[in-house]
């Protein structure tokens, strides 16, 4: 498969706290090739496929956000969500 993306993203950082960090982030995704050749009685990621070929979405817009907890000056614990 030549599933080739590049992204684009904003994002925005605040160190609001000591002990709370929190990056919020809107992007687009773009495929640059879409088209996905299904080898017949093929099983992927994709689903259960015959044969032929299929078209995934050429951009994919994403939304996320991130809380980060530093636990010393070396490590943190991030959680991340994204949509």
């Amino acid at each position: 498969m030549n599933l080739f993306k590049t992204k684009t993203s904003l994002s925005f950082y605040s160190d609001w706290h000591k002990h709370f960090k929190t990056l919020v982030y809107a992007g687009v995704d773009w495929t640059m090739n879409p088209n996905v050749d299904n080898p017949k009685g093929r099983y992927s990621n994709i689903g259960y496929y015959g044969g032929g070929e299929s078209k995934l979405d050429n951009l994919e817009y994403a939304l996320g956000t991130t809380l980060v907890i530093p636990l010393n000056d070396d490590s943190c614990k991030k959680y991340y969500y994204k949509c």
